[in-house]
């Protein structure tokens, strides 16, 4: 009978035993997942406060095209404007510029965003920040037919208001490079009648030279002239 009794209690040992240990193990993990959950808050809480800093996800407008949260600042370069001066990165600074790229010859794609630009800086008339300094540049990529006068001629038939300005393919690249687009000849030099593929976004650039949004074609007057709107009072804002 001693020997029952001793072996029950033996087992039973072993049972507390085991259901302690079992009970550390628990705690062990309790402690280490409610620690983990710890540091998860804390980097989603450091997130949020960093975030908040940079303006991120605090009234961000939802535009499409809109760059979000790096804009690129451009670095100086340097074009040849159609009214016979040079046209460089001071020519943007202080004004809110509609950028087009394209060429004179261009059968469709150029003349239509032209016009297309031209009814929404109608439509912006009465947007005063735009009104008073924005500006349209039609910069073209053939810069062997498209400079002076008839470079001239051929953007202020869509508005007398509209820049423009070329330079050769070096000098160009400068600038295309820094807004990710590119220009390229799809037909021989010895044809008259060559040809280029270019990007057919429309660039809206800050005063303070800040790449702001890309608007992808086709494009339309009034929802460009609504995206300008409240780009430029989003960018406007103080941070």
């Amino acid at each position: 009978m001693r020997q029952i009794v001793a072996d029950r209690r033996h087992h039973a040992g072993i049972e507390v035993s085991r259901y302690y240990r079992a009970m550390r193990m628990s705690l062990r993990t309790c402690t280490g997942l409610l620690l983990a959950v710890a540091l998860l808050c804390f980097a989603y809480d450091a997130g949020e406060r960093l975030a908040a800093r940079m303006g991120v996800g605090q009234g961000r407008p939802e535009v499409a095209g809109l760059l979000w949260p790096v804009q690129p600042e451009l670095t100086p370069f340097a074009l040849e404007d159609a009214r016979g001066g040079a046209f460089d990165d001071r020519q943007l600074r202080g004004h809110w510029t509609l950028l087009f790229l394209g060429y004179t010859h261009c059968p469709d794609v150029c003349p239509t965003t032209l016009d297309t630009l031209a009814k929404a800086s109608a439509a912006l008339r009465d947007f005063a920040p735009f009104a008073a300094h924005g500006q349209v540049l039609f910069v073209s990529v053939d810069y062997e037919r498209d400079r002076g006068e008839a470079l001239r001629r051929y953007v202020e038939y869509f508005n007398p208001a509209f820049r423009a300005a070329s330079a050769p393919p070096a000098a160009l690249h400068l600038l295309l490079r820094q807004l990710d687009m590119q220009a390229v000849k799809t037909s021989s030099d010895d044809s008259p009648d060559y040809a280029f593929e270019h990007s057919s976004e429309i660039v809206l650039v800050g005063p303070d030279l800040r790449v702001l949004a890309l608007f992808d074609f086709p494009h339309e007057p009034a929802d460009i002239a609504a995206r300008v709107r409240a780009i430029v009072q989003f960018a406007s804002q103080p941070r």
